[in-house]
């Protein structure tokens, strides 16, 4: 959209009557599709959204042009609140529309991510909480992987924009690097680029994520260190995923025979954690080790929305969750963001060191003794906080209160699951069925206390009709919740201990020789996934060291200080422990990578996507 020609005065008449016309079209419902000849009215709605974004930056533009009027100011101001209000009515027609809006999703998506990169979004001018809520929208009516991919699924939809990126990512050169901040700034370009060409193809970013256990000897993918033309490559080892695997998760049908080498490799497998042990009741009230994992990622699955920046990390499949709760509100969980996060730091981080890896899993009698202890007592610290009694929250701070010992109360049962479920000793009958007892007691409580602090929203905040029908609807699922866990608690307490004895039945296999795989210590882990995290989300770095290489400066700093130290004592002269910083990317990418195909789309992504994560594994190579 381009200004006319005039001044200040006639370029603010203009985007007033723009507003006013984007106004009416929400007014009319975006009928007039018809007489425009566009294919539906959700296309009507993309073009009408598009503009209202190129509205909004326009205003923000003429604030701080050179023959800007200050007289004008109040008038720019009504103009750009009136703006935001027509982005609210697009939030509200988008919730009304739902899956109609497929057809341009892929537009949609790429006009939120322009209106992310605006200076000026905060909670406070209401641009923060629509960017969640779009995204929470977009998120939730993505079209199925399949889409991504042509009729008959070999190859990946074509792309401009993807080719452009590709060949960006192809002339990525590291062979001018020589400090370790180039090599990391390195890695993250070429996350950054492989993100950018899941946009454009139409792939959730967030399935780039390497995620927590990325360098861990029995999860991280095949592709980083297996040959490219191998069969572990392809297909995978035990519990780490192939690059066929991967495809499978981006939407692509594969061949039966392709589906069945897969299984035949995940079959072979020795299990990363203990065999899992069933708890069945008449309700099929079942317990696995997998899912009491799938509660933990629930749980956090809550604080990964609240970055506008991202896209939403979904909740585990519904098949995975035993007893789902109540997906609460994001902007209840975006006002709350600062103490949902010392939460989670407070106990998965600082009390209970988790992710754990397999030298620090809980798996000796006394180790899951004292975890089950310790998260014990996080349980019933939370459970004090919720008054069982109180079905209304008597205000906004018992309300606040209420809430987030609810999502501490979750957290702690759930790493008390997961040390119940570990150790080289079954925990006996009497155990299992407790802990499942209590779990639902516990759950319970949670969607309790949520429904406590919705009664007094609905009571005492003045809501939009479909906000008050949404926080209604919440509350009613979650008495149904509550209604259904009371009668499967009843019967769990009536069923015989012999239903909760733990299934070791499957027999291992023995373990295929190790005559490949690179094992890491658990050291190199740590520090590795230090650096990964580094790579992935940078912090400024401190104004006493050089910009250059940070880490590098601290350590010559921190020498020099050291060796001035001895001169003035007397004592021995330091020794520089710290290895010379050497390219991590010499090789180029894992073995053989260059037999990689680089012809279909297909292939192009998978060449970005194991080069990429090859890469993070090469941070392995540097040090703190």
């Amino acid at each position: 959209m381009d200004l006319p020609a005039g001044g200040p005065r006639a370029r603010l008449n203009f985007l007033v009557e723009a507003i006013k016309r984007l106004d009416n079209r929400f007014k009319t419902n975006f009928s007039q599709w018809v007489d425009l000849k566009l294919r539906s009215p959700a296309h009507y709605f993309q073009a009408s959204y598009s503009e209202t974004i190129s509205i909004l930056q326009l205003i923000s533009e003429e604030r701080w042009k050179v023959d800007a009027d200050p007289e004008l100011e109040p008038d720019l101001k009504k103009a750009f609140k009136a703006t935001v209000n027509l982005l609210s009515k697009s939030l509200d027609y988008a919730k009304g529309a739902g899956y109609i809006l497929r057809p341009v999703h892929k537009e949609l998506l790429s006009d939120v991510h322009r209106l992310g990169e605006r200076h000026d979004v905060t909670g406070r001018n209401g641009l923060g909480l629509h960017i969640i809520g779009m995204f929470t929208l977009l998120h939730d009516i993505w079209p199925p992987g399949r889409e991504a991919w042509t009729a008959s699924g070999s190859d990946l939809k074509p792309n401009d924009d993807f080719d452009r990126i590709f060949n960006e990512f192809d002339a990525l050169d590291h062979r001018g690097l020589k400090m370790q901040g180039d090599y990391e700034i390195f890695a993250r370009r070429s996350w950054d680029l492989l993100q950018d060409a899941c946009r454009a193809l139409h792939i959730p970013e967030s399935e780039a994520s390497p995620g927590d256990y990325f360098f861990d000897n029995d999860a991280r993918p095949t592709y980083v260190d297996y040959p490219c033309n191998s069969n572990e490559f392809l297909y995978g080892k035990g519990g780490r995923q192939g690059i066929l695997g991967l495809k499978s998760r981006l939407g692509a049908p594969l061949p039966t025979s392709q589906q069945q080498e897969i299984n035949n490799a995940i079959g072979r497998r020795i299990p990363r954690l203990p065999a899992s042990k069933n708890v069945r009741t008449k309700r099929n009230y079942i317990m696995t080790h997998n899912d009491v994992i799938a509660d933990i990622e629930d749980t956090l699955h809550e604080i990964q929305v609240l970055n506008p920046e991202n896209m939403p990390i979904a909740r585990p499949n519904i098949e995975r969750l035993i007893t789902p709760t109540c997906e609460n509100r994001k902007e209840i969980l975006v006002l709350y963001e600062d103490d949902l996060y010392e939460i989670v730091k407070d106990i998965y981080q600082e009390k209970f060191k988790m992710p754990l890896n397999q030298k620090t899993l809980p798996l000796t009698p006394d180790s899951r003794e004292d975890w089950l202890k310790r998260a014990a007592r996080e349980i019933k610290a939370a459970r004090v906080l919720i008054n069982p009694r109180a079905d209304v929250a008597p205000t906004v701070y018992e309300a606040k209160k209420m809430r987030l010992a609810a999502y501490r109360l979750k957290l702690s049962r759930a790493v008390y699951m997961f040390g119940l479920f570990l150790g080289e000793q079954d925990a006996s009958p009497t155990e299992l069925k407790t802990a499942l007892l209590e779990r639902l007691d516990d759950w319970i409580l949670h969607e309790h206390a949520w429904n406590a602090g919705d009664r007094y929203i609905l009571k005492r905040v003045r809501l939009s009709t479909q906000t008050a029908d949404k926080v209604q609807k919440d509350i009613e699922t979650r008495n149904r919740n509550i209604l259904q866990w009371r009668e499967m608690r009843d019967e769990a307490e009536k069923s015989p201990l012999s239903n909760y004895e733990a299934n070791r039945s499957l027999p291992s296999e023995p373990q295929e020789p190790e005559n490949f795989d690179p094992v890491l210590t658990e050291e190199r882990i740590k520090t590795a996934n230090i650096l990964l995290n580094n790579v992935l989300d940078p912090k400024f770095p401190n104004a006493s060291d050089y910009v250059a290489d940070v880490r590098e400066e601290r350590r010559r700093r921190d020498w020099f200080q050291q060796r001035a130290h001895a001169k003035l004592t007397g004592g021995p002269s330091p020794v520089w422990t710290h290895k010379r910083v050497v390219n991590p990317f010499t090789k180029g990418g894992p073995p053989n990578w260059e037999s990689l195909a680089r012809e279909t789309c297909w292939d192009r992504l998978k060449y970005m996507w194991v080069m990429t994560y090859w890469r993070f594994y090469q941070l392995k190579e540097l040090e703190l």
